[in-house]
């Protein structure tokens, strides 16, 4: 449930792009400053863009180191300098991944990920302990999610449920006074689209491993993902539909310093990230489509 918000390069500003590095390289420095090195393996975009959005919002000065990279020590790079945001969002980004490892282990039993959890414990343990009311939001939301799916339910609305409202409060109980309804419907939204995506990603493995697919279930004679391309259009109105409402709501949402990447990951990363899984797209290649 990892690698889907991220922004439309091409449609990118010079300026916009290279503040998106700056956070990318700050959240994997904040990882460390706050875990430990292993887990800097464990930064990806969807945390990253909501720590985008939370200092967006929030409209906190940033401020900027010039430091290597563990990949490339030699070359120095801008990166955005740790504050109380970004610390927040490496425990989230903890949380969430072990609510992506129970949700894995839920749907197959797996040796690796149930060693890896228990590697974990001491860090889940930790983020726990500072962002309380956040693990308890996710620990619900992930009985919420095992009880319906153990139904095989097939509506989109109540599967992605769960997740997404799980993700709205959670930006209610980090934004503080600074939370709007439209950025809890933002959020639900963009949480939703992400399960949707995720499950579309996942279809052809769900399907050849008999694990829940909300698409499988609605479509039961597709196999493959070509196969599924026949409900191509029942498909993409879901996924137009959710974009539409996150851009009509982010409209009423003051943004500040980071705007640049939000709009653009709203207007045109989210559809980009969409066809790439879709139609299995070289995002530096892709074709033209008039779906989204």
């Amino acid at each position: 449930m990892f690698g889907y918000i991220l922004p439309d390069k091409p449609n990118m500003f010079m300026r916009d792009y290279a503040l998106y590095k700056s956070f990318y390289c700050g959240m994997c420095k904040s990882i460390k400053c706050h875990q430990n090195t292993i887990l800097r393996l464990s930064v990806n975009y969807d945390v990253t863009f909501i720590n985008i959005l939370l200092h967006g919002i929030m409209n906190e000065p940033l401020n900027f180191v010039t430091e290597g990279c563990i990949l490339n020590p030699i070359k120095k790079k801008c990166i955005l300098k740790d504050d109380p945001i970004s610390e927040k969002c490496v425990y989230l980004n903890t949380l969430l991944i072990d609510f992506k490892l129970r949700d894995d282990l839920t749907d197959k039993p797996s040796v690796s990920k149930r060693i890896l959890r228990g590697l974990l414990k001491g860090k889940i343990k930790k983020s726990k302990s500072l962002l309380p009311k956040v693990a308890e939001l996710l620990d619900k939301a992930y009985i919420e999610q095992v009880n319906i799916e153990t139904k095989n339910q097939v509506s989109f609305d109540k599967v992605a449920h769960p997740f997404a409202i799980c993700l709205e409060q959670i930006f209610e109980e980090l934004l503080g006074d600074k939370y709007t309804e439209e950025i809890g419907t933002v959020a639900y939204f963009l949480a939703k689209y992400v399960y949707l995506l995720d499950a579309i990603d996942d279809f052809e493995k769900d399907v050849k491993n008999k694990e829940f697919n909300v698409f499988a279930n609605n479509y039961p004679e597709a196999k493959t993902l070509a196969d599924l391309l026949k409900y191509e259009d029942s498909i993409m109105e879901i996924l137009s539909g959710i974009l539409v409402t996150i851009k009509e709501n982010y409209e009423k949402i003051p943004v500040f310093n980071t705007e640049g990447i939000i709009t653009n990951t709203f207007w045109y990363g989210l559809g980009a990230r969409a066809k790439q899984i879709i139609y299995k797209e070289n995002s530096k290649c892709q074709k033209t489509h008039t779906k989204f």
